[in-house]
């Protein structure tokens, strides 16, 4: 292949990448600057909601294991009644 080959059919693959983007935007009625600040917000509101759900998550796991009781004063007790007997 000749070297202008090259680049047009270099030119053809990116043109065919950028296509999706490109139309999903138009076809929305936005820009491209406007799809991609979109997208940015919709990206950062899923990881705030993630957190959340995350912190949640830990702060319950935390509730439980104040709830547990010491493995240790249970032995303790254990040892001392026994040796009452």
């Amino acid at each position: 292949m000749s070297g202008k080959n090259i680049m047009d059919h270099e030119f053809k693959i990116q043109t065919l990448k950028a296509t999706p983007a490109v139309v999903g935007t138009a076809y929305a009625g936005l820009t491209l600057n406007e799809g991609v600040a979109l997208l940015t917000g919709i990206y950062i509101a899923i990881q705030i909601a993630y957190l959340i759900w995350k912190w949640r998550k830990e702060a319950n796991s935390f509730k439980l294991l104040e709830h547990r009781p010491n493995l240790d004063q249970s032995r303790n007790h254990r040892s001392r009644e026994h040796e009452a007997e």
